[in-house]
């Protein structure tokens, strides 16, 4: 859970900083077009190098995106094995046996069997 939950937390906050950079950067560059004074953070940047870093800015908040998608996609797939092992049990009586057979009364296979407390399941390959 504290590896779900640091995910969670990193990406979050390089998604809203990337956001939060991009958005001061359009908002340098639209004022410089506009006639008004250069933010003091960008002011070493002409107008292609701010639009460069806007773009970069912009790619890192959509990877930010998709790294909080993928958390979350993982937070998933560990739920649902968690989920699947909750009444897994290791007793004794766990057992597996391989053995041929037939399949569709012409195709040889591979029977295997698993014993389960004393319930057969068997799978054929």
């Amino acid at each position: 859970m504290p590896l779900i939950y640091a995910g969670f937390g990193a990406t979050s906050y390089f998604l809203i900083q990337n956001q939060l950079t991009q958005k001061a950067l359009k908002t340098d560059y639209t004022n410089r077009q506009n006639g008004g004074t250069p933010d003091a953070r960008w002011a070493q940047f002409d107008n292609d190098g701010i639009l460069t870093l806007y773009n970069q800015y912009q790619t890192r908040r959509d990877l930010s995106i998709l790294g909080v998608g993928a958390v979350y996609l993982i937070q998933v797939v560990d739920a649902g094995i968690e989920a699947h092992f909750v009444d897994f049990d290791v007793s004794e009586d766990l057992s597996m046996k391989i053995s041929p057979t037939i399949l569709g009364f012409t195709s040889p296979g591979v029977k295997v069997q698993f014993n389960f407390h004393k319930k057969e399941t068997s799978a054929f390959f």
